[in-house]
C-alpha cells in the first residue's frame, strides 16, 4: 500500500515510518526542509517537498496513495479555526 504520511520526519512519524516500510508499505513523506528530506530518505521513503499551507502540494501527495496518515499540524493557535484550517479538513 502506497501511504502518504504528514509529520513523517516528526516525533511520532519518525516512530511510525519505519514501521510502515518493515511491514512492506511504500511510504511517500512529506518533508518541509532538507534536513526532514534526508531523514526521510535514509529511513527509505520516498520525499515529497511541501509547506502545510500548500493546499495543492498537500493534495499532489495525497493523489499518489492509497490513504493519508496525518500527523503535522501548524502549531499556530491564532489560525485555528480560519478558513484555510477548515479546507486543509474538507
Amino acid at each position: 500500500m502506497r501511504v502518504f504520511v504528514t509529520g513523517a520526519s516528526g516525533y511520532m512519524g519518525s516512530a511510525i515510518v519505519p514501521q510502515l516500510i518493515s511491514a512492506g508499505h511504500h511510504v511517500i513523506g512529506r518533508a518541509p526542509s532538507d534536513a526532514s528530506a534526508k531523514s526521510l530518505e535514509a529511513a527509505g521513503a520516498e520525499v515529497h517537498r511541501s509547506d502545510l499551507e500548500d493546499l495543492q502540494s498537500l493534495k499532489a501527495g495525497a493523489a499518489k496513495a492509497d490513504g493519508v496518515i496525518r500527523l503535522a499540524f501548524i502549531p499556530d493557535f491564532s489560525k485555528y479555526g480560519s478558513e484555510s484550517s477548515e479546507q486543509c479538513v474538507k
